[in-house]
């Protein structure tokens, strides 16, 4: 595996394991995600938000609420795989290769976080999404909550 792949595979998987860090914006990271972003199309992310899942559902802690078969497995991956390869080298590859070069792991992470967050968009504001949270309302009491709310 050469260098860049592994500090793609590394960052990938902070991505996906680590909320957003804030820090200084760096030109070269900003303009890999407005990159990352803009090439990026609604089944591009669609195809990340499936990965990321697959990904979750492996966890021991969540694993049996999810059915996915090695064969739905592999074929995510490579799906993704083939995604990130033209994003990478195709797309985006005088944008990456400045924001390794300026930013090193770091100008990736903060360029794959953006378009991460772009992908949860459009998975967030799907209406059966959407409407899930509200079923969660059920569940919560709203009286101890507005009771907590006011200082009682």
């Amino acid at each position: 595996m050469t260098y860049a792949v592994k500090i793609l595979a590394v960052t990938l998987a902070l991505v996906t394991a680590a909320p957003a860090v804030q820090a200084a914006p760096d030109p070269a990271s900003e303009a890999l995600s407005a990159c990352l972003v803009r090439s990026a199309t609604p089944k591009d992310r669609t195809t990340l938000i499936r990965w990321a899942f697959t990904v979750v559902a492996r966890h021991p802690k969540v694993a049996d609420l999810s059915l996915i078969t090695d064969v739905q497995r592999q074929t995510v991956y490579k799906a993704t795989g083939k995604l990130l390869t033209r994003l990478i080298s195709s797309d985006c590859s005088a944008e990456a290769r400045s924001a390794i070069a300026t930013g090193g792991q770091e100008g990736l992470t903060g360029a794959f976080n953006a378009l991460g967050q772009e992908a949860l968009k459009d998975l967030m504001g799907d209406r059966s999404v959407q409407s899930s949270f509200g079923e969660l309302l059920n569940y919560v009491d709203q009286g101890a909550l507005l009771r907590a709310l006011a200082g009682y």
